[in-house]
């Protein structure tokens, strides 16, 4: 089990033989395992440090482990077993309905419950770094990624075929909590109001329509705080991933600026710091002559540089220009990466 050395486990039971048996076993094949005896110790532990996968048993003494589940997933994403000594339909339709990604009856020991650990985090880890490619080339770490979705300013939210929450950033989490269209509910994206566009443009980005029935874009006028959201949804292609589908969801409220973070114009397409924020002005917008007026440039600077960001991004008319910036963050997955 040489991929199980940096895995963190949190291990969640009321019965301490289990606790003990299972993770000692799980110590032993090399698993870093946090042992909790209840769901609010359980809480505490998993926003404080979440871990790569949690298994929790369904009947804890202060919550039921469906609800911690759903609890541990509106802060974090993370893979979750749950283990319950009922093998009845019902009682697994209520475990994966809480966001669990998967259902284990007791007793078992521990070399019966790696592989599922194994398979669970394998899923989760495909998927994530898939995504990662889509941002940089090579590998970069979770936590890099998660720097680099959080420093947008529109929300970035990642689901999977069973539309489970994979990656949100920070202002993705506030777009949900808010709920005026999306919300999290148990780790999962859902729908807050009725609407057919918008249901369409989740399905279709997740493969479950086909065709070109679906809007490209879903948007929705706030007239009481004068606000527009703006949807988009994109197919995340999983290479070697055969046929399951995940989706990149980006939110936007029309009255902030839509800023795509200077690291990517500059590691895409080469763009010096000057450059990076004539591309920001442009993508929002503003006129070369107001450009001007606010960074106290003058017109022909500003030219120069415009030329050198055709040159760089083989674009010749600031429309398109501003048609291909606008898609590093409407269609991430387009491999625009390539000078």
């Amino acid at each position: 089990m040489g991929q199980s050395s940096s895995r963190s486990i949190l291990l969640v039971d009321d019965d301490q033989i289990i606790l003990d048996t299972l993770g000692y076993g799980l110590q032993k094949s090399s698993y870093i395992v946090t042992q909790c005896g209840s769901a609010r110790d359980a809480l505490e532990q998993y926003t404080s440090s979440p871990p790569d996968l949690a298994i929790i048993d369904i009947g804890l003494p202060d919550m039921r482990g469906t609800e911690l589940a759903e609890q541990l997933l509106l802060y974090r994403y993370r893979p979750i077993l749950i283990l319950s000594s009922h093998s009845e339909p019902e009682w697994i339709d209520r475990a994966i309905g809480s966001g669990a990604i998967g259902y284990l009856v007791k007793p078992l020991t521990p070399s019966q419950l790696i592989p599922s650990i194994e398979t669970a985090l394998a899923r989760f880890g495909d998927i994530n770094q898939s995504i990662a490619g889509n941002f940089a080339k090579g590998d970069i770490s979770e936590s890099q990624l998660r720097a680099a979705m959080d420093q947008f300013s529109f929300g970035i939210v990642i689901i999977d075929q069973d539309r489970r929450i994979i990656l949100c950033n920070s202002v993705g989490q506030r777009f949900l909590g808010d709920a005026r269209l999306l919300r999290n509910a148990s780790g999962k994206l859902k729908t807050t109001v009725r609407n057919d566009q918008l249901t369409a443009l989740l399905d279709q980005s997740l493969g479950e329509i086909n065709g070109h029935s679906a809007p490209a874009a879903f948007c929705m006028h706030d007239d009481i705080n004068e606000k527009t959201t703006q949807i988009w949804a994109t197919p995340l292609h999983v290479p070697g991933h055969g046929t399951e589908q995940t989706a990149i969801v980006i939110i936007n409220d029309s009255s902030h600026n839509t800023a795509v973070p200077s690291f990517l114009f500059k590691s895409m397409y080469g763009f010096t710091e000057k450059e990076c924020k004539l591309a920001h002005a442009l993508t929002n917008g503003v006129s070369i002559n107001q450009y001007c007026e606010k960074v106290y440039v003058t017109p022909n600077t500003a030219r120069t540089h415009l030329k050198s960001i055709y040159r760089k991004t083989s674009t010749n008319r600031q429309a398109e220009l501003i048609c291909l910036l606008s898609r590093l963050y409407i269609n991430l997955t387009d491999g625009n990466g390539e000078d």
